[in-house]
């Protein structure tokens, strides 16, 4: 798939409103992906825009800064959760409901 910088990977989820739980039992060091704007929003109403959270077991481990429509780089999702057992994703929009690209996620033990 592309995302809206014309880089093609062979995961990437469009996202909206939405959150998801995983259940990691502790076997897992780091958790990474990259959010950008999809790409037909790329470069329209800038008001389009919203946040990515990460729960470790209920704590709060990362919050994105807001992802633009206008955005010219991936944001990169790095997070410890050496120990957590229960992994939550949750998208937030800021303003409406923007279609954010969820880029290559993945679990390194």
């Amino acid at each position: 798939m592309n995302e809206s910088f014309g880089n093609s990977y062979l995961i990437d989820y469009g996202i909206l409103d939405s959150s998801a739980t995983y259940l990691l039992n502790g076997n897992f060091k780091k958790f990474q992906a990259g959010l950008a704007p999809d790409i037909e929003l790329r470069g329209k109403e800038q008001t389009k825009r919203g946040v990515m959270k990460v729960y470790g077991d209920g704590d709060l481990l990362y919050t994105s800064p807001s992802i633009q429509s206008d955005a010219t780089d991936i944001e990169n999702i790095d997070v410890d959760v050496t120990g957590v057992l229960q992994l939550t994703i949750v998208f937030e929009p800021e303003y409406r409901t923007p279609y954010i690209d969820f880029i290559q996620p993945r679990l390194i033990n």
